[in-house]
């Protein structure tokens, strides 16, 4: 079949989804996808009202959101939290341990 060598891959890839086919191929809701929009995290093209994702720009926010496992005791990549700034592991790469109940009150006394 002609057509289908590296040129369709790359058209492929290029393809223009709308809302719902951006949350369909990326297992999401479709109201997953409208928060990341508003939150300024994943790329997209407006075109009126409308929103357009690229499939290439969608696999690149999956590569950028990727954690590895734990190996050998020690993350190798740690998701982004409010405790960084939302850019992963602290200097020194630990992270503080959560608060119990009872050690957040005695903030407050």
């Amino acid at each position: 079949m002609e057509g289908q060598g590296l040129g369709a891959t790359e058209a492929t890839a290029d393809q223009l989804l709308d809302l719902r086919s951006a949350a369909r191929y990326l297992g999401v809701t479709e109201r997953w996808i409208r928060r990341q929009v508003f939150e300024r995290r994943i790329t997209y093209h407006k075109l009126g009202a409308v929103l357009r994702f690229r499939r290439s720009d969608l696999d690149h926010y999956l590569a950028a959101n990727r954690i590895e496992v734990r190996r050998e005791g020690v993350a190798v990549t740690s998701p982004p939290g409010p405790e960084t700034g939302g850019l992963g592991t602290p200097p020194g790469g630990r992270r503080r341990p959560r608060q119990t109940g009872a050690e957040a009150a005695k903030l407050f006394e």
